[in-house]
């Protein structure tokens, strides 16, 4: 497997990477989507990552994001909201793979909740 990184500001990706790609990470993008769109977070930063799927190949992956203590509705992000999220991030396209989570760092405390990953996968009917 290759793998090439692309230094291009992603809101330019599709106009700067002219050839398909297998997969894309966004790693913790997702987690600051707020600052990037203020307005129409969720919508918004969907937008980006269905702009960035023109790029991808037929069974093309984007690593839309990865969510820290997912199930943490504490946080004042939309992101963080589940019920926002999942109805701006629907299957088949977008499903999560989940991992336990670590022991938290800032506090030392076990927690039972977990961290996810949410991927976008491309849709070839």
């Amino acid at each position: 497997m290759n793998f090439s990184f692309k230094n291009v500001d992603i809101r330019n990706f599709t106009e700067s990477v002219e050839e398909e790609q297998d997969f894309i990470t966004l790693s913790n993008l997702i987690i600051y989507a707020h600052c990037m769109y203020p307005n129409d977070t969720l919508q918004s930063y969907k937008g980006l990552i269905e702009n960035l799927s023109q790029r991808l190949s037929k069974k093309g992956k984007i690593i839309a994001g990865y969510l820290y203590d997912i199930e943490n509705e504490d946080d004042d992000r939309k992101i963080y909201k589940q019920v926002l999220r999942d109805k701006a991030f629907q299957e088949p396209e977008y499903s999560y793979q989940y991992v336990k989570r670590m022991r938290d760092l800032h506090c030392n405390q076990d927690s039972t909740n977990h961290d996810a990953t949410l991927i976008y996968t491309k849709n070839n009917k």
